[in-house]
């Protein structure tokens, strides 16, 4: 069973499972979780544009209706384009701060490696800074340790 298996099973006491890793090694994955959210907010902002067009072009539909005196108009508007529009504005929002955060942690790491720092992680830490070197398919991880 792969490390990171072992970390999301709801057997044991995780919680007090750490690993220590050196402040560079968090830089370098800082580095990788904002190239991957840069990467997914390009690919939002696209689906944004293209939604608002196709919304634009083929989500509204003006009705024309004949009461007295004259016409009556009404805006139809597509829902499925709507919540998809919705869904990529959420989307783009959701990865920017993500970004923002890992700049943040890669601030505050680079300032600790300064001194050869470490830090110990736990398993959700270890799953949010994406600690995937960790996973090499074998049994026992190096440099774990069990605090419980």
């Amino acid at each position: 069973m792969g490390y990171f298996k072992l970390l999301t099973s709801e057997s044991g006491k995780r919680e007090g499972w750490t690993i220590v890793v050196l402040a560079k090694e968090l830089i370098a994955n800082c580095n990788e979780r904002i190239t991957y959210h840069s990467g997914r907010v390009v690919f939002w902002e696209q689906e944004q544009r293209t939604a608002t067009e196709t919304l634009r072009d083929e989500g509204i539909k003006l009705r024309t209706f004949g009461v007295t005196n004259g016409e009556r108009i009404e805006a139809e508007i597509d829902q499925k384009m709507g919540k998809r529009l919705s869904e990529c504005q959420q989307q783009v929002k959701y990865h920017k701060t993500c970004i923002n955060k890992f700049r943040a942690f890669r601030a505050l790491c680079t300032i600790a490696s300064r001194d050869d720092s470490q830090f110990v992680l736990n398993a959700d830490d270890c799953l949010f800074f994406n600690i995937g070197e960790a996973d090499n398919g074998e049994e026992t991880p190096p440099q774990i340790g069990y605090d419980g």
